[in-house]
């Protein structure tokens, strides 16, 4: 009996693969007889006969999608009966682009000629015809005003206001910006597997192919990295590796994802032929070599690229200055940097010998005020020890005296004028303030009468006590610590010291003695927004709630003031009091956005996508609709909800990829590492770890969650909202 079973289910299984193997033969016999027969039709457009031609239009037009590719080549013909006949039957098939939907294709065709196409029309249609989704953008790419359909219904010329190839242009969607031709391609790559397009892409001809390249040129050029690396792994299978690799000379050279992602056939090409190469290309395989492990310290130090590193653009030569550090010699390194005609190489050449001498170091930072730049940036970019902390101030103060306020950037005077404010030069600190203010063409709610009051009060002694302990603070806090006890002694009303005091008692772990002091001191605290916002923070880190609110009590929170409301709102939303975060962000058009995270810290995932449709925040916010969605019964939505987007930022759009999968959180942890400046990484990486974190939790790993959530804290971004997250979910979690 039980070979008798055994025996029915193999004759059952070959059955039915018979069957399915008929079928499929079935099915590709009947495509191949339809092309057969368009072949012969077109012939009959010659014809001699009227009816015989008449009966060959019809026929091709009812074959569409199987007549197109015969068709188009008839357009060409020798023949002027052919060739007109051609195009009467071009003109009804040229949009049957595939066999998949025709109809749905047709539509779509004359919904966006009439201009009324929005994005989401193009992913419904993407949803449900897939990879050949391509062959409707080749052939929109392939429309020019002259050759547009002239068919009935359609009143003036379609293309006169519908410009296919404008990245802005194409009918405006209130719901999801402006839908682009720009667009059209991640869409697919969004909603389509990338061996499934690369498989539908494989048969084009060479026609088709320089179709393709010009369209993957298009869309690489407004794309973030992770677009870019699926641009590219497509153009390395179609195009080829050789045309691959000049495609991405033109994509981002900083990032990591990108060059990891990179087809190995690309790599082997431009290993193979890097000598060949202009300056940047050459770069850009080292940087390859580096990524993959294909070059070793001494292969480096035999084969440096000195020239090449010195034609290049800059952001060339950091990210493969940065890259190579592990593989370069101190030697090569001052090989590189030698006759260096830019700052930077002159600074870092410095700054390989031990903290740059400081006569040197005026005098670059002079080259660097001449050219406009932002010393704080290239300081961010360039200062072996990695923090505007470790910036020399006083060199830079006594550079400015003699310039136009104008010329003086944002983040320079404001954190010049946090710095000389810890180390008691209130005179300075008043410069700089008064600087900022003429930037922001309004007072902000630092006080310069207060300056002037703590200046009377400060001793010389006290002053250099506080230089003195702000390069102990991180490396040696307990050092610190005893330095600013003295300084109190010797001025107990001077205000920064004792919170620069209590920073140290945190920094050590002396939590109970830090809460402790901040009682006996926080009711004097000045009007002053920089001792105020700095006490909010560090009653965040020590759970003291009701300080907080006091704290928050003092700030002028009228509704022109958005940088006290962020705060204030912030604060209380830190202690889970999200009715008074949401009054306040109300104030400044914030209100769906503090709804969101309300719902989303309450588990309500459901309505969280909708409120996200017409975001506050613009992108942040959106990529909570698709993070819901991750977490909701409907997470199969997520990614075509993602998709409905026109990004505004490549870096939120990076970040809703890693929240649907596409990228590895690991993978955009990475990516954020990638940033020269020091502040946007590590406002990055506080976003990164976040939504590893809200990854992670939504597939059920609470102990990654948490050990993300404990990073993106660690890094102490308080003015972001993932900061502020962080430490609701983690209170949560626990």
């Amino acid at each position: 009996m039980y070979k008798v079973l055994i025996f029915k289910l193999i004759r059952n299984i070959v059955y039915v693969t018979i069957c399915l193997s008929l079928s499929l033969s079935y099915g590709q016999n009947k495509s191949s007889d339809k092309k057969e027969k368009a072949k012969e039709l077109v012939k009959e457009l010659g014809a001699n006969s009227y009816k015989q031609r008449k009966k060959a239009i019809q026929g091709l037009i009812e074959l569409g999608y199987f007549a197109r590719a015969e068709v188009e080549k008839a357009l060409n013909s020798d023949d002027p009966e052919v060739k007109e006949n051609a195009k009467l039957v071009w003109d009804k098939i040229r949009w049957a682009v595939t066999e998949n939907n025709p109809e749905l294709v047709n539509e779509f065709i004359r919904k966006y000629k009439a201009g009324k196409v929005n994005l989401n029309d193009w992913v419904s249609l993407v949803e449900k015809c897939g990879a050949d989704s391509v062959d409707v953008i080749l052939e929109l790419n392939n429309s020019k005003p002259e050759d547009a359909d002239k068919d009935e219904g359609l009143e003036e010329d379609p293309f006169d206001d519908v410009d296919p190839f404008e990245d802005e242009g194409g009918p405006f969607d209130t719901r999801n910006h402006s839908f682009g031709f720009g667009s059209m391609l991640p869409t697919v790559i969004y909603n389509t597997d990338l061996k499934d397009i690369i498989s539908s892409l494989s048969s084009y001809d060479d026609t088709k192919k320089k179709k393709l390249a010009s369209v993957i040129s298009s869309s690489l050029s407004h794309s973030g990295p992770y677009m870019q690396s699926q641009l590219l792994q497509i153009s390395a299978e179609i195009l080829g590796p050789q045309q691959s690799w000049k495609l991405y000379q033109h994509c981002d050279v900083t990032s990591k994802y990108i060059r990891r992602k990179l087809s190995n056939k690309v790599i082997s090409y431009a290993i193979k032929n890097f000598k060949k190469f202009n300056a940047e290309g050459e770069i850009r395989t080292y940087l390859l070599m580096i990524s993959h492990g294909k070059i070793n310290t001494q292969q480096m130090t035999d084969n440096l690229p000195i020239d090449a590193f010195h034609q290049c653009a800059s952001k060339t030569q950091k990210t493969f200055f940065d890259a190579a550090d592990k593989l370069l010699t101190k030697e090569s390194r001052k090989k590189l940097l030698t006759n260096g005609s830019e700052p930077w190489h002159k600074y870092r050449l410095m700054a390989l010998e031990g903290l740059p001498d400081s006569k040197k170091l005026i005098e670059i930072f002079s080259e660097v005020f001449n050219k406009g730049g932002d010393i704080v940036e290239f300081i961010q970019e360039n200062f072996p020890m990695g923090s505007e902390k470790a910036i020399p101030f006083q060199m830079i103060a006594s550079e400015v005296d003699n310039k136009n306020n104008n010329w003086f950037l944002y983040s320079t005077s404001t954190i010049l004028t946090n710095h000389f404010h810890r180390v008691g030069d209130f005179q300075q600190a008043i410069k700089f303030l008064r600087m900022f203010n003429d930037e922001n063409e309004r007072q902000q709610d630092n006080n310069e009468a207060f300056y002037a009051d703590q200046d009377r009060l400060i001793k010389d002694e006290t002053r250099k006590l506080l230089v003195k302990a702000q390069s102990l603070k991180e490396a040696k806090p307990k050092e610190a610590l005893e330095i600013f006890e003295q300084a109190e002694k010797l001025n107990p009303k001077v205000f920064i010291i004792k919170i620069q005091k209590l920073e140290s008692l945190i920094e050590l772990k002396q939590l109970n003695k830090a809460k402790e002091y901040l009682k006996s001191f926080y009711k004097d605290v000045p009007d002053n927004l920089i001792e105020i916002r700095d006490l909010v923070y560090l009653s965040w880190e020590l759970d003291a709630k009701d300080i907080a609110k006091d704290l928050v009590g003092k700030l002028n929170l009228d509704e022109e003031n958005y940088g006290n409301i962020t705060l204030a709102s912030s604060s209380f939303e830190f202690f889970l009091d999200m009715a008074k975060t949401k009054e306040l962000q109300n104030k400044i058009g914030l209100n769906s956005f503090a709804q969101t995270r309300h719902l989303f810290y309450e588990k309500n995932y459901d309505p969280i996508p909708a409120l996200c449709e017409k975001p506050d925040e613009g992108d942040f916010q959106y990529i909570w609709g698709v993070m819901a969605l991750q977490f909701s019964k409907n997470k199969k939505d997520a990614p075509a909800y993602f998709a409905k987007r026109q990004f505004d930022d490549l870096w939120p759009e990076m970040l809703g990829l890693s929240l649907i999968g596409k990228i590895s959180p690991e993978e955009i942890i990475e990516e954020a590492t990638s940033v020269l400046n020091l502040t946007e990484r590590e406002g990055r990486l506080t976003e990164a770890y976040y939504y590893a974190a809200c990854y992670y939790l939504s597939e059920g790993n609470k102990n990654k969650t948490k050990e993300y959530l404990k990073k993106s804290l660690a890094i102490g971004f308080y003015e972001y909202y993932e900061y502020v997250s962080s430490k609701v979910m983690l209170q949560k979690l626990d």
